[in-house]
This record gives C-alpha cells, sequence and structure tokens, in this order.
C-alpha cells in the first residue's frame, strides 16, 4: 500500500480560517443543498446565494444564480454541496470561482454544528498506529474497484486531494445484490435498518427478487409516513412490509434523536439549542434483542441493510448473535465519519467468513456502501 500522507497544519488552519467566516455561498441546489439550508445554524446569516448550472429561482428561500461566471464582493466562502458530479468539474469549478481549496458542506457543518450533521473528519494527526490501521482495512478487500474506492476516500479522507480517476457509480446500482455476483431469486427474511422510503425493496423489487418477510427500522415520524405511502402505493413491490417505529442502538438505551424528516435523522449527543425543537427521546433496542433466534431458524437466505448515519458499528455490536446465526448478506453505509470506514470493514473481518466489497457513490468518501457477503456464496 502507499504510504499515507496527512493533511500538513497550515492547510489545516487555512481551512479553519475559511469556515470561520460568515458568508457563504453554496455550489449546487439539489438534494444536499436544501438539506444544508434547512438545517443552516441559527446563529449564522443564511447563504448568500446558490449556484447552479440548470436550476433558477429560489432554494429554500435563497435565490439561485448561474455558476457561470458568477462574482461577489466581498468573496464569499464557496461550498461544494453537489457530491455526484465528476472531479474534473469539481476542480474547474473551483478554479472559475478562484478558490484553491475545495470546501464542501460537510465541512461547514463538522465546524459549526458537528452534533447535528457531521462526518466526523476534523482534526485528524498522523501516528503510526493509524497508519497501521488503515493499511489493516485495505486488506480487507481484494477487488480493484473496492481498493480504487477505499484508496480515493484515504486521499481525500487524510490529504484534502481528489483523486482524478475515481469515477462515481450510479445510484440506481446502490442496493443491487446482482453486481456483487449474488444469483438469488429470494430473501426469506430482510433486515431493513434506517428505511427512509423502502427504497431497498424497490431495488430488490427491480431484482426480481422475492421476500417472505420484510421488516423496517425507521424512528423518525416523516420518514416513517414515506415508507408507509410507499408501501400503500405498491412502490416498494413487496407486499407485507413490518414498519417498526424503533431506533436501534448497541444496547437498550433512552437516546436523543434529531427528527429532522431529512437524510440526516439521527441518534446524536449534544445538540444546539437552536435545534432542541427537532429532538425527541427514543428508547432503543438491538437487532439481539427483537428478533428470537427461533423465529429465524429456517429462513432461506437473509439481507441487513443499516444506513443509520453514523450508528452502524453501535447497531452491528448489538447483532453479533443474528450475524453468527443467520450470516445474511450486509450492505452498510460507511459514509459519515472515520469509525465506520475504518472499524466496519474490521468488525467483518473478525466476524470471520465473510467477503467484502464496496461501492463509492458520491466524491468525497460520502457515498461508500459496503456488502458483505458470506465466503462461500454460489
Amino acid at each position: 500500500m502507499k504510504k499515507v500522507a496527512f493533511m500538513n497544519i497550515d492547510q489545516e488552519r487555512k481551512i479553519k480560517e475559511m469556515l470561520s467566516g460568515k458568508h457563504f455561498v453554496l455550489v449546487g441546489a439539489g438534494q444536499l443543498g436544501e438539506m444544508a439550508i434547512s438545517i443552516w445554524p441559527h446563529d449564522l446569516p443564511p447563504p448568500l446565494a446558490v449556484l447552479d448550472s440548470n436550476k433558477t429561482g429560489f432554494c429554500l428561500g435563497v435565490g439561485i444564480s448561474a455558476l457561470k461566471g458568477f462574482q461577489m464582493d466581498p468573496k464569499p466562502v464557496f461550498l461544494l454541496s453537489a457530491f455526484k458530479i465528476g472531479v474534473r468539474e469539481v476542480s474547474e469549478i473551483f478554479a472559475d470561482l478562484g478558490q484553491d481549496l475545495v470546501l464542501t458542506v460537510y465541512d461547514f457543518f463538522e465546524h459549526h454544528c458537528p452534533s447535528v450533521f457531521s462526518n466526523g473528519w476534523r482534526n485528524l494527526e498522523a501516528d503510526n498506529r493509524k497508519i497501521s490501521k488503515i493499511a489493516s482495512v485495505r486488506e480487507c478487500f481484494s477487488d480493484s474497484r473496492s481498493l480504487e474506492v477505499f484508496d480515493a476516500a484515504v486521499d481525500w479522507r487524510y490529504r484534502r486531494v481528489l483523486t482524478r480517476r475515481f469515477e462515481c457509480e450510479s445510484e440506481n446500482t446502490k442496493y443491487d445484490v446482482r453486481r456483487y455476483g449474488i444469483k438469488r431469486s429470494q430473501y426469506g427474511i430482510v433486515i431493513d435498518c434506517g428505511a427512509f422510503d423502502l427504497s431497498l425493496a424497490s431495488y430488490l423489487h427491480a431484482a426480481s427478487i422475492k421476500v417472505e418477510r420484510y421488516v423496517a427500522f425507521e424512528p423518525d415520524r416523516a420518514n416513517l409516513a414515506r415508507c408507509m405511502a410507499a408501501q400503500k402505493q405498491s412502490l416498494a413491490g413487496i407486499e407485507a412490509v413490518e414498519l417498526q417505529e424503533l431506533a436501534l442502538f448497541e444496547e437498550p438505551l433512552e437516546q436523543r434523536f434529531l427528527e429532522s424528516g431529512l437524510l440526516s435523522s439521527r441518534i446524536v449527543a449534544d445538540v444546539p439549542a437552536a435545534f432542541e425543537g427537532q429532538i425527541k427521546t427514543v428508547k432503543t433496542t438491538t437487532l439481539d434483542n427483537y428478533f428470537c433466534r427461533s423465529e429465524l431458524n429456517g429462513r432461506e437466505g437473509a439481507l441487513l441493510k443499516l444506513h443509520l448515519e453514523g450508528a452502524e458499528i453501535q447497531v452491528l455490536r448489538g447483532a453479533v448473535n443474528l450475524i453468527k446465526d443467520i450470516k445474511p448478506d450486509v450492505f452498510v453505509n460507511l459514509s459519515h465519519d472515520e469509525v465506520s470506514l475504518l472499524d466496519i470493514p474490521l468488525f467483518f473481518r473478525d466476524m470471520g467468513g465473510y467477503q467484502l466489497s464496496l461501492a463509492g457513490h458520491s466524491l468525497f468518501g460520502e457515498g461508500i456502501t459496503l456488502f458483505a457477503t458470506k465466503c462461500d456464496r454460489t
């Protein structure tokens, strides 16, 4: 493996200085741009504008301006809020805007309110233990696609360098088990943790995979309503979906949950006062506690999916017995923090009997999905 070079102190200091300002412009008026505006810190002025090549009008009340030729005096800090574009295009956009450092909305929220929306990648230090751990994680993967995805994430996370050869894969393949060599027509049980809108069920339906039992966990009430609407309209292609308004974690506890009705809903620790109205207290359970071993016995094939905005490793630790008993195929989101990228692959390595693959669906390591399947698959 190539030597990992960490960001230097001067570069880190410059990033923090730029993020400490008050005047920002977003680049990208899509879903991520809208989400950023909706959870923008109340103690800061809202974005001055949103730049986009195609959209016009307003993005949640903020005016949309043409990306090409945009100028503003004094010059604001530009934050990328579109991660589905190519590396070359990103570089060209920021060169045209006259900003030498590519900054993203994730950088902004990590700096101002990391408990609300964050990818947990600030203030990293270079040490031999970290470098050794990164090398160990890389050894968990053997196929070229997975290694390219992992190396591109490491390049950005630790060096702030965009890997030019990296290309995002289509979002339409995110949960397509066929691309991982799975030739299956049926799952005995599917466990969907962080269901959001039942999109996983739609992927399985598109792949002509039948499901005997489908259990979906979604503690955010707005997202749960999305699931219910999809189920009612048969959009997911699954006749009987068990929808559970339950939060999952490593052990049964009472936790604070940010109920935003967005992709950012998650269990949180400390929350700024401005967001207290979106916080509710939830009682968590574990997958090991929820499922009795007897009810899983005899089911042919299982699929477990976790997209929980940073709680994936805790939920996996609370599902050790389930995983050992039924050896499910597993989709896990690795997009939100260093723990996800480094600890989850090692969790499956230590579990034994799994083959691991990665797919990258956006830049900056913000759309990495790990797929774990039994080594003896056919």
